[in-house]
């Protein structure tokens, strides 16, 4: 109706983003590489090669997805959706392990000109997470650090910082790891303290307990650890991974402190550990309308199989492995080999 209208170039660009909206990303790519052809100097041109840059991540094409995004930034490095498409670059190389790449990536966002924003937050946020990837642990902390002292973050982000800033001090290689771990768990009580309410304080509980599980690998004091578990375990804001990790962990320290024991108290405290990790496996912590964790279901599973193993229980073994096994058969040769184990021991009688 009117060809020479100058608006044509955003109507055609809003007709193949309705591609987008029926998923079809095939015939999205087709409409944006004409779009390109025909307004080679459209001031709209940057977001139509972002949105081509989108659509062709969306049919399966990473390759030339990523050389979409990293022109683009190239060629128009001050405009509104160069940010995000340097985010996606950074999360394309982060992803694969590249470290080093997704970090100079993320850093780019929050060093350049660029303002202040929720995104910058998270970029410094992700560059951390690369910095850790890489081991290169003073440059995990200082991100961390960075950002949870800007009081001009998100509460959640900043607490998110100040978690993984722990869990620096937990991994890190160090001289002096009882140091490290005791200033993580005061890192952890701190989210604890301030922000008790936040979504995120059963996972400072989590790291906690992670850290004093460490150190009480040197000072056997368990107490702590089976507190700090406890308390992700039956916080109603906790998520479905963390109460499994925490039952996981819980496990972990119970067995520890059967190491300790003797007697009638070392077989109770086993068959504790056996009786968290079950709940994990067979759903038993699930609350309505959630689904199974499946990396803590499979952890879950091979500890209470092993723990099952180490009170006898052969056949509560043997069943727990098939299980294992039909779910996640890259375990197969290993179960198999438990299995047969069980077997023997089950049918033999032996200890």
């Amino acid at each position: 109706a009117a060809p020479n209208d100058p608006k044509l170039p955003e109507v055609e660009l809003a007709i193949a983003r309705t591609y987008e909206d029926e998923n079809q990303w095939t015939n999205a790519l087709q409409q944006y590489d004409a779009w390109l052809r025909t307004y080679t100097n459209s001031d709209l041109r940057p977001k139509a090669e972002f949105y081509r840059a989108q659509a062709t991540y969306r049919i399966g094409d990473e390759t030339n997805a990523l050389a979409g995004f990293t022109n683009l930034v190239a060629e128009f490095p001050t405009n509104s959706l160069t940010p995000l498409a340097q985010m996606w670059v950074g999360n394309y190389y982060f992803q694969r392990g590249s470290f080093v790449d997704a970090e100079a990536s993320y850093r780019w966002i929050f060093q350049t000109n660029w303002p202040a924003s929720e995104l910058s937050y998270q970029a410094q946020m992700m560059a951390g997470r690369a910095a850790f990837g890489r081991q290169a642990w003073g440059e995990a902390r200082s991100y961390f650090t960075s950002l949870y002292n800007n009081t001009a973050c998100a509460e959640d982000l900043r607490i998110e910082a100040l978690l993984a800033y722990a869990g620096c001090l937990v991994s890190q290689d160090s001289t002096n790891k009882a140091a490290d771990y005791q200033q993580a768990i005061e890192s952890c009580k701190r989210v604890s303290t301030l922000y008790p309410t936040n979504r995120l304080a059963p996972l400072a509980w989590g790291e906690m307990a992670n850290a004093l599980l460490q150190y009480a690998k040197s000072s056997q004091q368990y107490d702590d650890v089976t507190n700090a578990f406890q308390q992700v375990i039956l916080a109603t804001n906790a998520d479905i991974a963390a109460r499994s990790q925490a039952k996981v962990g819980l496990a972990i320290a119970l067995e520890k402190q059967s190491d300790l024991s003797a007697g009638t108290n070392r077989t109770a405290l086993l068959n504790g550990a056996l009786t968290n990790c079950l709940d994990v496996f067979i759903g038993a912590n699930l609350r309505d309308g959630e689904e199974t964790a499946l990396f803590w279901w499979k952890e879950a599973g091979l500890q209470a199989g092993r723990l099952a193993e180490r009170l006898q229980q052969w056949d509560e073994a043997r069943k727990v492995y098939e299980q294992l096994k039909g779910r996640v058969p890259a375990l197969g040769p290993r179960l198999d080999t438990s299995i047969r184990r069980c077997e023997e021991h089950g049918a033999s009688g032996k200890d």
